[in-house]
């Protein structure tokens, strides 16, 4: 099978060195919204817009969690109704390897991210802010219209998939 980049075999080729990589990863860091990968210390490694990363580790590690909390941060928007969100009003490409994306943790995540924006009201009044349930839920649904999720269930197919992304991507943003 040959692709733009050549064969699978050369784009699944490593071609980075460990100098090469922490040369690449150390400029244009991207905002993630968790301190611990924002902030460049202790570690002095960022992430560069337009790096791939995959997170692993045993589990119940709270992989899941870390990437559904940077996804939030993402599509939250920064503000909205004159609430301070803190969001970044931008598009996500989840890639879910294993068919169970977990779409009611992101909107508890959601949820409870535009509730402590508007601050320690009951929950008429931070509906009322949002312009009742309605403005609540079309927010929520405005946030989750930015994502995008890939389900690929080999890795042939998640390689065609990160070949092929920014094109679909280029196409559907206009």
């Amino acid at each position: 099978m040959a692709f733009a980049g050549g064969s699978l075999a050369e784009l699944l080729a490593p071609d980075d060195t460990a100098l090469s990589m922490l040369q690449r990863v150390n400029t244009r860091p991207p905002v993630v919204g968790l301190a611990v990968l924002d902030d460049p210390q202790p570690y002095g490694v960022r992430l560069r817009l337009g790096d791939v990363v995959e997170v692993h580790g045993p589990s119940q590690a709270g992989k899941t969690q870390l990437c559904l909390t940077a996804v939030a941060h993402h599509l939250l928007p920064s503000g909205f109704r004159g609430i301070e969100v803190g969001g970044l009003g931008a598009a996500v490409a989840y890639f879910d390897l294993d068919g169970r994306f977990p779409l009611e943790r992101l909107l508890a995540i959601l949820e409870t991210r535009l509730r402590d924006a508007a601050g320690p009201t009951s929950t008429q009044d931070v509906l009322a802010r949002y312009g009742g349930r309605t403005g609540f839920e079309d927010l929520l649904r405005q946030c989750l219209a930015g994502l995008i999720v890939y389900r690929c269930t080999s890795e042939a197919q998640f390689a065609c998939t990160l070949l092929s992304l920014t094109d679909s991507l280029q196409r559907s943003s206009g």
